[in-house]
Order: structure tokens, then C-alpha cells, then sequence
């Protein structure tokens, strides 16, 4: 893999924003964050996201491949 520990990724989603009214939108986000490592089974990654954004491609951002799909958004570690 051409990148390492540190490396910044980023995920961008369609997100739900509820306005005071209680109206509904979808808006697209764009999370940041930095590339921790690889083990036997998953890609791990530093990245402030919230619970609904799984499915979305993570994308290493110097080299724009994507190395997988991102799940459990909103979880800390």
C-alpha cells in the first residue's frame, strides 16, 4: 500500500440535518481524518462521523483511491 500511519483520508456522505421547524434536509459532509492502520480484517481510521454515514467510500486523499467502505460511525474509540 502506498500510504502509511498518519496518512489523511476523508469521507463524504449525504448526511440528515433537522432545522428548529423539524424540517428534514439531506446535505453532503465531507469528514477528515488520518489513516492508523491495517489488520487481519480492517482498515482503522481517525475520522469524526455519526451513526448513519456507513456505506460511504473512505478515501485516501494524496492519491484519491478509495481503500474501503466506512461502517459504525459515531462510535468512539
Amino acid at each position: 500500500e502506498p500510504f502509511g500511519t498518519g496518512a489523511p483520508i476523508r469521507i463524504t456522505v449525504y448526511g440528515r440535518n433537522t432545522n428548529n421547524s423539524g424540517t428534514s434536509s439531506r446535505t453532503q459532509r465531507t469528514y477528515f481524518g488520518d489513516f492508523i492502520c491495517l489488520t487481519s480484517t480492517q482498515y482503522e481510521y481517525r475520522a469524526d462521523s455519526e451513526s448513519g454515514n456507513s456505506g460511504y467510500p473512505i478515501i485516501v486523499d494524496e492519491y484519491g483511491y478509495v481503500i474501503g467502505v466506512h461502517q459504525k460511525g459515531g462510535c468512539v474509540l
